[in-house]
């Protein structure tokens, strides 16, 4: 079974811009967008990503615990192998997604990471 791949969009406008830009991804076929949900309008149907219990994907907090019927993911900073190995640690906990984070894109094997979170 092959699991969807997505495009999630971290979106960099302001507040003033942001209703504009959101309609504008959502015409590119864009469904996911990592904001706060209360910042998307009302019929917008675009789904959020956030650290925010509104939002359709919540990524967890240090201290959060899991929502019960929302998928849950965490977000991590990769600047090692053990970097790595804690991505891995948490998925099998049963996270549904996991947010990563590289300053080197070269550095950081990020296929292995995908094929092994697979």
């Amino acid at each position: 079974m092959q699991k969807n791949r997505e495009l999630v969009i971290l979106p960099k406008v302001g507040k003033s811009g942001l209703a504009k830009f959101l309609s504008s991804l959502e015409s590119e076929g864009i469904k996911t967008v990592y904001v706060d949900p209360k910042s998307v309008p009302p019929k917008s149907k675009i789904s959020t990503i956030y650290t925010s219990s509104a939002a359709k994907f919540v990524v967890l907090e240090k201290d959060m615990q899991r929502i019960k019927g929302k998928k849950v993911g965490k977000r991590f900073k990769v600047q090692s192998n053990t970097d790595i190995e804690k991505i891995f640690s948490e998925a099998k906990k049963g996270l549904d997604f996991v947010i990563i984070e590289v300053a080197d894109w070269k550095i950081i094997p990020l296929e292995n990471i995908i094929a092994k979170l697979h």
